[in-house]
Parts: structure tokens; sequence; C-alpha cells
């Protein structure tokens, strides 16, 4: 009889006990919570990016591995560009709710104001994917964040309808327009093959064969009408003879030829010209570029 009575008060206990952490746990629920770097992080093949700075590269077009899914790059590919040269610091805020498995839904910009900046930012989160969830989300059925992050700008940001792409529309290898970000990735990946004439287009290659080191950067402008010109580069890479790569191009590759017409970045409907600044480390193995408005 007593071991019966201890049992039914160890079972009362244990359902308003269970009681009590469902309802704590479905307040959590709906607290958002300020991000962290550790919070929600997006996985790639070889690396863990903290949404922040996922954001930050996405937007910027910084930190793109050579490893990088360039079809996921396609759809990321973010035409922001600058209209001037003068630094300026803003500020993103953006909400959303994380599932456990890691999927972005309930997406809201609250910063920037400027509506073509905060709609590339809520295209950007929600093509985003997928995520992994920190353990402490994980046995949340969703979870609200809040991110708040500072951004450093180059120069005032606009928005392109579409980016300059490079190709050579009549030959065989190179039969689409790339843009910007497949360019460079194809230009990395052609020095690392050593040959300015290769007859096939490299993806990323065997780490083994990774020899090169150093930094590349570039400078150059592609007009209204697609023309390349006022190409600029310096570099202390090791182990390549890079004027001849780049100054005794053949087919396929001729990546800095101004033979080749690129077709011209758009804004407004209308064909604009810009300038390129652009960084290739191959110790990092890392793209980054900035396009600039040349008026």
């Amino acid at each position: 009889m007593i071991m019966s009575t201890v049992r039914r008060t160890v079972l009362l206990l244990f359902i308003a006990w269970g009681g009590y952490f469902s309802l704590n746990a479905q307040s959590n629920l709906e607290t958002s919570s300020k991000g962290k770097d550790a919070e929600v992080l997006f996985k790639r093949k070889d690396a863990e990016v903290s949404f922040p700075k996922w954001l930050e590269n996405q937007l910027l077009h910084r930190d793109i591995p050579f490893s990088a899914n360039l079809n996921e790059e396609d759809i990321l590919f973010s035409n922001l560009v600058y209209a001037n040269t003068t630094p300026l610091q803003i500020e993103i805020v953006t909400d959303f709710a994380v599932s456990p498995k890691g999927k972005i839904s309930n997406i809201i910009v609250e910063k920037p104001a400027n509506v073509a900046f905060a709609n590339e930012i809520q295209r950007l989160v929600s093509k985003s994917g997928p995520w992994k969830v920190s353990k402490e989300n994980r046995a949340r059925a969703h979870s609200k964040q809040q991110f708040i992050i500072p951004l450093n700008l180059k120069g005032k940001p606009v928005m392109l309808d579409k980016a300059p792409e490079w190709g050579e529309m009549n030959q065989r290898v190179y039969s689409k327009r790339y843009n910007l970000t497949r360019y460079l990735h194809q230009v990395a990946m052609h020095i690392y093959s050593r040959t300015a004439n290769h007859v096939e287009k490299l993806e990323f290659p065997d780490a083994a064969i990774f020899s090169i080191m150093g930094v590349l950067q570039l400078n150059f402008n592609i007009d209204k009408t697609g023309k390349f010109s006022d190409l600029k580069y310096v570099h202390d890479l090791s182990g390549i003879q890079l004027g001849y790569f780049i100054e005794e191009q053949t087919f396929p590759g001729r990546f800095f030829s101004t033979e080749v017409k690129w077709q011209p970045a758009v804004m407004n409907g209308e064909a604009v010209g810009v300038s390129v600044e652009a960084k290739i480390d191959f110790n990092k193995k890392e793209i980054s570029w900035d396009c600039y408005l040349n008026n």
C-alpha cells in the first residue's frame, strides 16, 4: 500500500515536471535570440562559415573557395556593385525562423532601408542552405533568429540587373557565358594547369598538384559595348611565368584578350561600363572581387 502511494506520487511529480518542461520549451520557441557566430552555421563542402560571415561574403563577393559548388554560386551570385569609392558602413538587421533540419523561413530584412539591397539580402538567405543548426537549437521545433551585422562597404552600393559575362561563344569548350565568379575561378584553375591553351574546362584540381603559392591581383575594365581593356596585374606567384600565361594566350582560354567581347553589365535596362578589382589568393585558395560603375 505504501509502495503504491509512493509510485503514484512519483508519477504525478513526473507528469507535472514534464508539463512544465513542455510549456517552457514552447515559451522558448516564441523568443527571438540574437544570433552569434556559433549558433547557426552554413556548411560548405570543406568549411563551416557563420551566418554573418557567409552573408557578408556572398554580398561582397569575398573569400569564395576554389572548391565552391559553382552551380550553387550561380544562384547565390550577388549583383552588388559600387557607384563611387567613398567608404560606407551600414547595418544589416534580419530575422528568420530555422527548423531543426536547417531550413530557413519567414525572412524579414529590417535594415538597410534601400529596397533593392534589402531584397537582394532576402533573396540570398532564401536560396541558401542547407544549414547546420547548433546543438541548442536542434531540440526545438523552430527557433527564431535575429542577426545584426555591421557591413563595411567600399562605396555606395547599387544593384545591377545583370553583371558582365565572359565567353567565346563560337568555341566548343567555352560554349556559354561565365559570370565574374566563374571567370575568375577558371583563371585560377588554368594557372594551376600551368598552360595558357588547355583544351578542356577545369574544375577544382586534385590537392596533390597544388604547388603554386602567392596572390594575384587584377584590375580591368569592361565598357558598355563589352570591350575588355586596361588590364593591370601584380603578383608574387611562385613557379609560373605569368606574363606568358596572360599575354600569349591561345584557344580556348583567352581570358584577357581584347579580341574576346564580353556581355556588358546592365542596370535599369541599359548597358553600363564597369571596373573590376579582383584577388586570387593561391595561399588560401580563395577568390574575391569588387565591381565599380564606370561613368
